[in-house]
């Protein structure tokens, strides 16, 4: 899980969460080059962190989120989906960030 310090955290996911989260999302980008999942928040908007395996350098991630309000998004368009307590997504400082066509971060 350490290819993901420093990239996005999901503040409200204890440590045993954050793992299973981490770990779908790491099974998706060996299978697939690259991950999209949804983080669901009480209030029924999103978040979507897409992480990618950076063609150039192999050896480096690619990621970005993306904010969608309630309704604007289809849940069952993605293969990881957190929709358990209240969450908050935390992108790391200098982060690309994608608006949803539904608003801004």
């Amino acid at each position: 899980m350490n290819s993901f310090v420093n990239t996005i955290r999901i503040v409200g996911m204890d440590d045993d969460e954050s793992k299973r989260w981490y770990r779908a999302v790491a099974q998706e980008l060996a299978a697939n080059g690259a991950s999209e999942s949804l983080i669901v928040l009480p209030n029924g908007n999103a978040y979507e962190i897409t992480y990618a395996v950076n063609v150039r350098k192999p050896y480096m991630l690619i990621y970005s989120t993306r904010f969608f309000l309630a309704g604007t998004y289809e849940p069952e368009r993605y293969h990881t989906v957190d929709a358990s307590a209240e969450r908050q997504v935390a992108p790391n400082r200098g982060i690309k960030q994608r608006c949803g066509r539904s608003g801004s971060i």
